[in-house]
């Protein structure tokens, strides 16, 4: 290798710099300085500010801003994008000889854009959703608690509007602008299913198989777990599940799906879904060890191992038997919903249904009554939704501490002034918002005051704000303030513009207002309670004519819905297909099922016992000729037969 020749490397250059020269100015001042036009007066030079320096007797005291200090205050600051957009303007206002814009005034526009276009949002009239609950009364969907801290806040998903931890979620850090769950991100248009439970809706995330879960249902079952503890994703170790967990059958929805876990009690097999058993109220302790659920000890109970101290707070008994009759698939309530696979209500707890009737004898009539006419059930299903709807925007949710109490024992809801509650409550729109001209007028006023060199204010001012506008699309609707994003309820120029006399108004209308609403709500309440008392009396009336037109009908209807039940696999329930059995017709001449009978019972065919003893023997006999007497058919029939023969004697 040869010899470096030093004479064809680079000089360095470098410039001393003395004590009398003046401070190079930062990059901040340089451009508010380069952006002034030449023809603006220089201001006077002003002598630098000695350091502070704290007083030794005493501590700083932190005094928070008022209204109109925030007001007035400047807070927001340029980025990059915004200097080259500015230089961009700058030019092209330099060929016009139209004055160069100062960052200092940009910044001011901006930040008083921000502001009064919120206030004017806040006046709007805000069309609330059916099932939006409000921060305070939103708890986590993963471990049921409302309370949070500044560092494990309650964030909302703008797309679902579903509610979680940070630390239940894995979410690290809460982000500026909209947030998304895991759900909405991958699939916002497509449903998916839990490969836990039958039970859709709640905390949604992927497997390492690319299946979904919940984030729940992971963290109960015991082989279950995730990858990564920090960010609660993937699902894995789905294969550790024993096949016997699998083949276990929820006893609140009476569904073999899924996995199940069982109750804590050693001499206890209960199994049930953990979704199901969330929504009817079981007790299902979460006893934290540690930062993440790797270290926390979860215990789960049937209604019938309750603790004495749950027992006392929640009726799991009565939960647990409403809800049993509210997820029954075969109930004619149900039907429409089991076909759709949403059979539990889109509701926190069951409880909220045991509401609408005030003793536990009319809950379970509603809950056990059933009809061969669905119209009635039709009837129920809407009030109680029409109900629930309306009591939801009224009762506090119910919630707990993670660390030092089960899922569902505590009441405080979560306190309006913490930060970290209300971060992400709000549904920014994602369209371009677009300034009235009663901003622009307040903003021609206030912020060009000092800039009298400038020319064409109007035009500049619709220019800013249309880049404004395209900022705020760019960033799906969210503020560009910061503090407007995480604490709105600190702006409210409103308010500090209002004076005494108005505030008293303001009071005074608001208290009529609400006693207008009590007396409404009070005279619907009586005519919904007249309503249902009209609808009781005409079924009672309806059932007492058809059991004096229609004896037959009255004494053989119990006896039908037990063989009914008595067939479990519902073998005879409907009519015999071709494509089930091809020569079936061939041997048989007088077809006969459940459904027939049904139908002859609607059509009030029957005008005694023995027609209808004539159909049921008819379906004994066409199984029993049809199949050989060594299958299940067979068999189930002959048994169905001897119990039907005493059913008929009971009922003559």
């Amino acid at each position: 290798m040869g010899a470096v020749n030093l004479d064809l490397l680079p000089k360095p250059k470098f410039t001393k710099v003395t004590d009398k020269q003046k401070k190079k100015p930062t990059r901040r001042s340089s451009r508010h300085q380069d952006d002034i036009d030449e023809t603006r007066p220089a201001e006077p030079e002003t002598a630098p500010a000695e350091p502070f320096q704290r007083p030794n007797n005493h501590y700083l005291r932190h005094v928070e801003p008022t209204e109109q200090e925030l007001f007035d205050m400047v807070e927001y600051d340029m980025d990059e994008q915004d200097e080259i957009w500015l230089d961009m303007l700058n030019a092209e206002r330099k060929q016009e000889n139209l004055g160069q814009v100062p960052c200092s005034l940009f910044e001011n526009i901006i930040d008083k854009l921000e502001k009064e276009w919120f206030d004017l949002v806040k006046q709007l009239p805000k069309h609330t959703e059916e099932e939006t609950a409000s921060p305070e009364d939103s708890a986590c969907a993963i471990c049921d608690d409302g309370e949070c801290e500044n560092s494990n806040a309650i964030v909302f998903c703008d797309g679902c509007n579903l509610a979680v931890h940070q630390d239940c979620y894995g979410v690290p850090y809460i982000p500026e602008g909209q947030w998304l769950c895991r759900k909405c991100m991958v699939s916002p248009d497509k449903p998916v299913s839990c490969v836990f439970c039958p039970n859709e809706g709640g905390a949604f995330k992927q497997t390492n198989t690319n299946k979904w879960g919940h984030l729940l249902c992971a963290i109960w079952i015991p082989e279950v777990g995730v990858s990564n503890s920090v960010y609660m994703e993937p699902i894995d170790n789905i294969e550790a599940v024993p096949k016997s967990r699998w083949k276990l059958t929820c006893y609140i929805c009476k569904k073999r799906h899924g996995a199940c876990i069982q109750c804590d009690n050693k001499h206890c097999f209960t199994a049930f879904h953990v979704t199901c058993a969330r929504w009817a109220r079981l007790c299902m302790r979460m006893k934290s060890l540690g930062s993440h659920y790797d270290s926390v000890v979860l215990k789960a109970y049937c209604d019938k191992h309750t603790p004495r101290e749950y027992r006392e707070e929640v009726d799991v008994e009565r939960c647990v038997y409403a809800a049993q009759r509210l997820l029954d698939p075969k109930a004619a309530r149900n039907r429409d919903r089991a076909a759709n696979g949403t059979l539990i209500p889109r509701r926190r707890h069951v409880d909220e249904f045991l509401q609408d009737h005030h003793t536990p004898a009319s809950a379970m009539a509603f809950a056990t009554s059933s009809s061969y006419n669905g119209d009635h059930d039709d009837d129920d299903d809407d009030a109680y939704d029409s109900n629930t709807d309306a009591r939801d925007q009224k009762s506090g949710r119910k919630s707990h501490k993670k660390q030092h109490s089960h899922p569902q024992q505590s009441l405080t809801p979560l306190s309006p002034s913490v930060k970290a509650a209300r971060a992400h409550q709000h549904h920014y729109s994602a369209g371009a918002p677009i300034a009235p001209d009663y901003i622009l007028n307040r903003l021609e006023a206030i912020c060009f005051r000092h800039y009298s060199y400038l020319r064409k204010k109007p035009q500049l001012l619709a220019t800013i704000c249309r880049y404004w506008s395209l900022k705020r699309e760019a960033r799906r609707g969210a503020p560009l303030l910061k503090r407007l994003h995480l604490e709105p309820w600190t702006a409210s120029s409103s308010q500090m513009k209002q004076t005494e006399v108005e505030k008293a108004h303001r009071a005074n209308a608001i208290m009529t207002l609400r006693s207008d609403l009590e007396r409404i709500r009070l005279l619907s309440e009586q005519v919904q309670k007249r309503e249902k008392q009209k609808l009781e009396r005409l079924r009672r009336q309806k059932e007492y004519i058809e059991m004096v037109l229609y004896p037959v009908e009255y004494v053989v209807k119990q006896v039908i819905n037990e063989l009914i039940d008595m067939d479990k696999k519902e073998l005879f329930l409907h009519p015999v297909t071709p494509d089930i059995a091809p020569d079936y017709f061939q041997i048989i001449t007088q077809p006969m099922s459940f459904m027939d009978i049904i139908r002859k019972f609607h059509a009030h065919d029957y005008t005694s016992l023995d027609d209808v003893e004539k159909d049921l023997s008819l379906i004994w006999a066409n199984s029993m000729t049809y199949n050989r007497s060594e299958t299940t058919y067979y068999k189930l029939a002959q048994r169905m037969k001897e119990h039907a023969q005493e059913l008929m004697a009971k009922a003559r």
